[in-house]
């Protein structure tokens, strides 16, 4: 697992995340999570609040990019989890530490030490619509912006109000846009805000479907707005809202 470490001046950092915990029962709803990651130097492992500390709204300042935790143990439990060559328990005890141990930073490093961070991908197998479904926390709020054919015959779409970032949509390959309901022939407001969105694929095709509670391709109905294409690569401009 990957993500994207927002500082207060606008500016951010890739670090593996190693872990996540709840803090104590006093903290304010909605600000309980910490998750375990590198700070900006990776000197030294710290606990990142999810969300920034005493503001009024609920504002976002880690963004998981690579959700791959099949090298996690998690406990539903006690809402916690960290990679398999750690504890949790660990993990917390060493973070107030003023030198840290260096085995355990040896061993974060060798995971981290792969990963790239691109900010255009595309979507080619379920791992990528999981990671896209984290980066835009379900689509909720996002909107459309810009919708358009391009000369190349693709379709953009540019979406705004998800948390932590703006996105950016390419479909290509045979596409279909299916954007009228059919419940009352009216054309679907894709500039509202939107509940929900879902991507899935389906026989060789990738299917977006906006808001609408989909889990599979049979959930698909004649009334739902969704695009539809071969191909979908999406690229993510990094923000702190």
């Amino acid at each position: 697992m990957h993500a994207l470490v927002y500082l207060q001046n606008g500016s951010y950092y890739t670090s593996a995340v190693y872990g996540y915990y709840k803090g104590p029962a006093t903290i304010r709803k909605g600000y309980e999570r910490y998750w375990i990651v590198w700070n900006s130097s990776k000197t030294r492992l710290i606990r990142w609040p999810a969300m920034v500390p005493d503001k009024e709204y609920l504002v976002p300042q880690i963004l998981i990019v690579d959700s791959d935790q099949s090298n996690w143990i998690i406990d539903d439990d006690n809402d916690s989890g960290c990679v398999d060559f750690l504890t949790i328990e660990l993990l917390i005890s060493i973070l107030d530490n003023n030198v840290q141990p260096e085995d355990i930073l040896k061993k974060c490093r060798n995971a981290d030490a792969p990963y790239i961070f691109h900010d255009k991908m595309e979507i080619k197998k379920q791992k990528d619509i999981e990671d896209l479904d984290w980066i835009s926390m379900g689509f909720h709020d996002a909107f459309l912006t810009k919708k358009e054919f391009l000369e190349d015959g693709s379709l953009y779409l540019a979406l705004d109000g998800i948390w932590c970032c703006e996105l950016e949509i390419w479909f290509s390959g045979e596409i279909e846009c299916h954007t009228a309901t059919g419940k009352n022939g009216e054309e679907y407001d894709l500039y509202w805000d939107w509940q929900i969105a879902t991507i899935l694929m389906h026989e060789g095709f990738i299917y977006f479907v906006v808001d609408e509670p989909v889990t599979t391709f049979a959930d698909i109905k004649s009334d739902c707005c969704y695009f539809k294409a071969r191909h979908l690569k999406y690229r993510i401009t990094p923000r702190l809202l």
